[in-house]
């Protein structure tokens, strides 16, 4: 029983290292990705992702084998990084931007791109971004003093969206 308990956790702690990277214009195919993928790989990387199919994932749109291959992966409480193929901020949908989703975009530079849902964006929100972010910020919300200076000394990108 001991054996079977320390096989298991030397699963799990090489399973947090571990990182996969895939191509999503590579054609899918079922019989070479599945579970196993999820159970070896904690982190996964999906390369060259276009607009079509961000806005497939922020739809749930699993007739996409991408997509709903992507979905059986946040069962297994796997994160993912979707690096883009475009630098066109504004094609970017607004739902997979926010925290909740374990999805992190990148920018063709790799940029990570983030969205704040609250109103008032402070400097709570923002200390821990670097020059490595992008900052989406609605028409509709405000960047306090504090928070804006705080962005400028970071270097993060600030791009305002409508």
């Amino acid at each position: 029983m001991d054996e079977l308990v320390n096989r298991i956790l030397s699963i799990l702690i090489e399973r947090e290292k571990n990182s996969l990277t895939l191509s999503s214009k590579q054609t899918f195919l079922k019989e070479r990705r599945g579970a196993t993928d999820f159970i070896y790989h904690q982190h996964l990387v999906l390369e060259n992702v276009g607009a079509l199919f961000l806005n497939k994932l922020a739809n749930k749109d699993t007739t996409d084998p991408w997509i709903e291959w992507l979905f059986s992966g946040f069962d297994y409480g796997c994160t993912f990084t979707l690096q883009l193929a475009f630098d066109v901020p504004c094609l970017l949908p607004c739902s997979l931007l926010y925290d909740d989703w374990p999805v992190q975009l990148l920018s063709k530079n790799g940029k990570t791109y983030h969205m704040i849902s609250k109103r008032v964006i402070t400097y709570k929100d923002v200390a821990l971004f670097s020059k490595k972010t992008i900052l989406l910020i609605a028409r509709n919300q405000v960047v306090t003093a504090f928070a804006q200076e705080t962005l400028m000394q970071n270097e993060v990108e600030q791009i305002e969206r409508g």
